[in-house]
């Protein structure tokens, strides 16, 4: 959000999610030299406001967004990279002493080996003291407990080094997540769209690594992303980059209104007509380059780029609320289909997940079947059929795959003798498929 709007905002936001459960309002810089068609200053920066359904079990990811700080945790073991750091605290001067700091001096036991840490003295093993290389008795960074739990956990390890066992701790890839983020790879994403889609279409998009980082911090690899404001689908477009990177499997909702794009702009020259269609566009070439950049990496095949484009309308179903007085021959004989005529098969598949709470992401098969036509949702936990004249064989065969639900259109039927058999055929080959009719 930009400065006019964030008074606004964070009132409105504060009231409905609570004020308690602002984590932060953060300033990110876009365009440090400033926007040009400003008045009086140029904003050289946007807003992010940070909330959390429960501020008491909210909770951010560990991971370093400062690509130099990534480079500093070479290491890797099962929990991921990090890097060693000396468990003798140095940095507090003369307050990290053993004369001020009696309970953070003890003796740490390691093993000749040096594969074990003990508290305890044990048979073969040596004890180390928190002394500098000069001699210095200063302390250890934790008290015992503390310190015992971390080498549970296997991030306290003993090296050898100039004939001295010393004691390092593991730190991992975090760091305290400022309020202020400067990086250049937050700036505008205009080059970056521009080059992907080959024209100039869109005016201030988000910069990718922004939310790339956005969604490392507060997504799991499961997550669901929703985009109430999509624009070109810079959000889409992060999300596939990052399950590239880490292997997860999020997913994303991007919401957009088809606003039109102005006749005079590069993006309805270019074929653009609304702003979805930028959108759309942008993730169907973003998939492909991430797949074409990580060609080498293992798995890299699996990765799903697919999205499915929805539209809210209308319901599917004509409008029966009739009076009496008003109900004619010719509207009974309309409404011998209560299914408006311009809507498809997939029009009718939708509304039924919905109804069942099945995901739209959902995978979807195709078969025919004595040329009708079969929708398969999740392996067979959904079976629809919207054709018309569905004759007893095409009954009998999806009753056969054992769906959880079977749905079929109510002027499908084929005669009545069907019909009548309908719920017959079910009883006797899968009596616990749920059957329901539009």
């Amino acid at each position: 959000i930009d400065h006019n709007e964030l008074a606004n905002l964070i009132e409105i936001c504060d009231e409905i999610y609570g004020f308690k459960n602002r984590i932060a309002i953060i300033t990110v810089v876009h365009k440090p030299e400033g926007r040009n068609q400003a008045k009086f200053i140029g904003p050289s920066n946007e807003f992010m406001l940070v909330y959390a359904k429960d501020e008491n079990k909210a909770e951010i990811r560990q991971v370093a967004l400062d690509e130099d700080q990534k480079k500093a945790f070479s290491l890797e073991d099962k929990d991921g990279s990090y890097r060693l750091k000396n468990f003798i605290r140095l940095s507090d001067g003369k307050y990290a002493t053993r004369e001020n700091k009696p309970n953070f001096w003890y003796p740490i036991y390691v093993s000749n080996d040096l594969t074990k840490l003990s508290l305890s003295n044990k048979s073969g093993f040596k004890a180390v003291y928190p002394i500098t290389d000069t001699g210095v008795e200063r302390t250890w960074k934790t008290t015992s407990e503390t310190f015992f739990k971390r080498y549970k956990k296997g991030n306290i390890i003993a090296k050898i080094e100039n004939g001295n066992i010393k004691i390092y701790e593991k730190l991992r890839e975090n760091q305290v997540i400022k309020t202020h983020w400067i990086e250049k790879k937050y700036h505008y994403g205009t080059k970056l769209l521009d080059k992907l889609l080959g024209e100039k279409t869109f005016d201030f998009p988000k910069s990718v690594y922004l939310i790339r980082d956005v969604v490392k911090l507060f997504c799991p690899k499961e997550g669901i992303i929703l985009d109430y404001f999509s624009g070109s689908a810079t959000t889409a477009h992060a999300i596939i980059m990052n399950n590239a990177e880490d292997n997860g499997n999020r997913k994303f909702i991007m919401i957009q209104i088809p606003a039109e794009c102005e006749e005079n702009s590069d993006a309805f020259k270019a074929g653009y007509k609304t702003i979805t269609e930028i959108g759309k566009e942008r993730i169907r070439r973003a998939g492909n380059k991430v797949i074409k950049d990580n060609k080498d990496k293992d798995g890299i095949e699996n990765l799903d780029i697919g999205f499915r484009v929805l539209k809210t309308d209308s319901s599917n179903m004509k409008d029966v609320y009739y009076s009496p007085s008003e109900t004619q021959q010719d509207l009974l004989d309309m409404l011998e289909d209560n299914i408006k005529e311009d809507r498809s098969a997939e029009d009718l598949l939708f509304q039924v997940m919905l109804d069942l709470g099945i995901s739209l992401s959902s995978k979807i098969k195709v078969e025919t079947i004595n040329d009708i036509q079969v929708h398969i949702i999740e392996d067979g936990f959904l079976i629809a059929c919207f054709d018309k004249n569905i004759d007893e064989e095409v009954v009998e065969n999806i009753a056969k795959q054992t769906p959880y639900y079977a749905i079929f259109r109510d002027s499908s039927i084929a005669n009545d003798s069907v019909a009548a058999n309908f719920e017959q055929i079910f009883e006797s080959i899968s009596p616990e498929t749920i059957r329901k009719v539009l």
